[in-house]
């Protein structure tokens, strides 16, 4: 699981937690508001927080290879976002 206290990281830029079991994002990653590149593929993510549209920084955002089933609008807000990748999961 990742800690909730990775909010506390608010210089952070890139985070990448690739190659993991890791099931839920815990809310507290839409503090992280200087990061730039997420990288959370090939994990078992079924769902992403709201918060993640607080990520206005964001360039990069890795999410392929999980069990993800629905994207929210919201991402769209990402107005940098340059990178996205969400094959092989099981949106409808």
């Amino acid at each position: 699981t990742i800690p909730t206290e990775i909010g506390n990281l608010l210089n952070l830029k890139k985070l990448n937690l690739s190659h993991n079991q890791i099931v839920i994002i815990p809310t507290e990653i839409g503090k992280l508001i200087n990061l730039e590149e997420l990288f959370l593929d090939s994990n078992n993510i079924k769902t992403l927080p709201q918060e993640i549209e607080n990520l206005f920084k964001l360039k990069i955002l890795y999410l392929e290879n999980n069990k993800i089933t629905i994207i929210s609008s919201n991402i769209c807000n990402l107005k940098n976002l340059k990178v996205l990748f969400l094959n092989f999961n099981q949106i409808n």
